[in-house]
């Protein structure tokens, strides 16, 4: 049996030490500040899970992610550890 991860992910990571971590690996040490809902992911947004955060990285740029998340979710692929990928929905997958 898997076990529900849904995360409710506030406005900004509430530990300091993981937001300040986080802003210096995605975001050169530069405030992050670009924010984006579970609904705005796109097939190959990476999710990086740490603490109370998620930072999704889409070519070059980092987001927090807000609002309710499952880390279940169909769409979503375990890459090991921390990382997640964003998956091409199956329909998008088969026009390929």
């Amino acid at each position: 049996m898997i076990e529900a991860k849904v995360m409710e992910l506030a406005e900004l990571p509430v530990n300091a030490q993981s937001r300040l971590r986080l802003e210096r690996i995605f975001n050169g040490r530069q405030r992050l500040t670009a924010k984006l809902r579970p609904e705005h992911l796109q097939p190959g947004d990476q999710l990086y899970v740490y603490d109370d955060a998620v930072v999704v990285v889409r070519s070059q740029k980092a987001y927090w992610l807000l609002g309710e998340f499952d880390l279940n979710g169909e769409q979503l692929q375990a890459e090991g550890g921390r990382k997640y990928v964003i998956k091409a929905k199956e329909e998008d997958a088969d026009k390929g």
